[in-house]
């Protein structure tokens, strides 16, 4: 008869939840902004060659790549998507441990977040 997993208290479900969470939108707004900045560069260079658009549409083109590609780079997506990917995964490595071995502590949760959170705050550009 296999042995009941032991709980884990709400708070670091939460605290894994949030982290996957905030991966998964920094995952989809690095990935939005580079197929943008991508289809508007495709379709300008393809206008050069041979003109199908008005020159406000191209313009308006232009303009979108050069804004989605200055987003990717000053908002750090993708990094902020790996940080918050792996503070995740090292959370979700305590968890695992911590339900079904019990005479691992509760600190080992606590643990795991700060690593998490150190991830996390190396990801931040300096202040100074």
């Amino acid at each position: 008869m296999a042995e009941a997993l032991r709980e884990v208290p709400p708070y670091f479900k939460t605290k894994l939840r949030t982290w996957v969470r905030w991966q998964q939108a920094f995952g989809a707004v690095n990935a939005s902004l580079g197929g943008t900045s991508v289809v508007c560069s495709v379709l300008i260079g393809a206008n050069t060659a041979k003109p199908f658009m008005d020159a406000p549409w191209a313009m308006t083109l232009s303009a979108a790549a050069a804004l989605a590609t200055f987003l990717v780079s000053i908002l750090n997506a993708k990094q902020y998507n790996i940080a918050f990917e792996q503070a995740a995964r090292e959370l979700e490595a305590a968890i695992a441990i911590y339900r079904v071995d019990d005479s691992v502590a509760l600190r080992t949760l606590a643990d795991a977040e700060v690593r998490g959170l150190a991830l996390l705050n190396r990801t931040r550009p300096d202040k100074s």
